[in-house]
């Protein structure tokens, strides 16, 4: 299914040809089965792009994605496609490499991305063969996570020209970006210029990055458990 294959069935099917599928051994399939991680819902993204900065902005869109992500990766890229992943998706998302697939030397592995790094890093026989990797879904702390940071950016850039309490409000309005409530959650007061509880709790203090989003789901998660 990786292959362009649905143009050919595309051309078939125009010129009234039959087409009777003759069911196989999938890779896709096989390796989701073996990984331990939610296979309700995924989504097949196939081979990310081979050029640095379009493999970590495709990434970048997909770090919210709800559903297991499936991808395919050749022993060229498989350590930069990881190593990507791990600075993006964060440190403590699962992820699944299965190599050789039903071949004589398959093998798998089940970690963080730092852990897949190390893995594929110790033994070079491990960064051999044909990958699949699969990346755990989004949790709803990390999504929540992320709104924070998004909220906290869009308001920071805003506070430069306007009230504290109307950066708030623009900041409210963008559809599934953030909420009033989760942007003032991070705000001292209306008119204050500082980041009252966030800041005092050491995530927004001066030297820390706002962008990290570890840093801000402990933040969440102390906030949950408190």
């Amino acid at each position: 299914i990786s292959d362009p294959g649905y143009k050919l069935v595309c051309r078939a099917r125009a010129l009234g040809l039959p087409i009777i599928p003759i069911p196989g051994a999938c890779a896709v399939t096989a390796a989701l089965s073996v990984a331990g991680l939610p296979t309700d819902k995924f989504a097949f993204e196939g081979f990310l792009p081979h050029r640095s900065a379009a493999r970590r902005a495709r990434l970048e869109a997909l770090v919210a994605e709800s559903r297991s992500l499936v991808f395919y990766e050749s022993p060229h890229r498989i350590v930069e496609s990881i190593g990507d992943m791990q600075q993006i998706f964060g440190s403590d998302r699962r992820i699944f490499v299965a190599r050789e697939i039903s071949k004589k030397f398959e093998t798998h592995f089940l970690g963080t991305g730092q852990d897949c790094l190390t893995w594929l890093q110790q033994d070079s026989n491990q960064r051999k063969g044909e990958f699949v990797i699969i990346v755990a879904p989004c949790d709803e702390l990390e999504v929540d996570a992320r709104k924070l940071q998004q909220a906290v950016a869009l308001v920071k850039s805003l506070r430069h020209d306007i009230s504290m309490k109307r950066a708030v409000a623009i900041a409210s309005e963008f559809p599934g970006a953030v909420t009033e409530a989760t942007a003032g959650e991070c705000m001292t007061d209306a008119d204050g210029d500082g980041f009252g509880d966030a800041g005092a709790e050491g995530l927004y203090d001066a030297g820390t990055d706002c962008n990290d989003a570890d840093a801000t789901k402990n933040l969440l998660r102390a906030r949950r458990q408190a």
